[in-house]
């Protein structure tokens, strides 16, 4: 038997050894994508909220593709969500997909923008005080010209 195609052989044998590791770690980086959104559901006050990046597998500095995660309502649950979009085509619109299912190397990139994900729930959540008391503001002095008053006034 020829030195290349022990080698092979090796390579083959090592691969195979391999595969289960590395099957382990990915499922225990999708464990923790589940358990991250487990916290968020019971997180209060969180909001919807998207965060992203140059996407990791852009070409060259002039591919505007970004990569995104987000935090949305779910029917009854909040859940992650990742999407790919090129920024500079703002009428496309962006398809967004359960971060589970992602390409392994895209959730480890959303591991790493977990941090900065938490971060926008927080200036997101004073945005939306903002327009709840802007709109608030408006319907009582529309209110006010009907004779209806706000928060319970008679």
């Amino acid at each position: 038997m020829s030195e290349r195609v022990r080698l092979r052989a090796s390579i083959t044998d090592s691969i195979q050894q391999k595969a289960e590791r590395v099957r382990q770690a990915a499922d225990g980086v999708t464990a923790r994508i589940e358990k991250f959104e487990e916290w968020l559901n019971r997180l209060p006050g969180r909001t919807e909220t998207v965060t992203y990046v140059r996407h990791p597998e852009a070409r060259d500095q002039d591919d505007m593709t970004a990569f995104g995660i987000r935090l949305a309502r779910a029917n009854k649950r909040w859940a992650l969500s990742y999407a790919s979009w090129e920024i500079d085509d703002p009428d496309e619109p962006i398809n967004w997909q359960p971060l589970t299912e992602a390409s392994l190397k895209l959730k480890l990139h959303a591991l790493r923008m977990f941090p900065t994900l938490l971060e926008s729930i927080e200036k997101s959540q004073q945005e939306l005080v903002n327009e709840i008391e802007a709109a608030t503001k408006e319907f009582d002095a529309f209110a006010e010209t009907l004779g209806v008053h706000g928060e319970g006034k008679q």
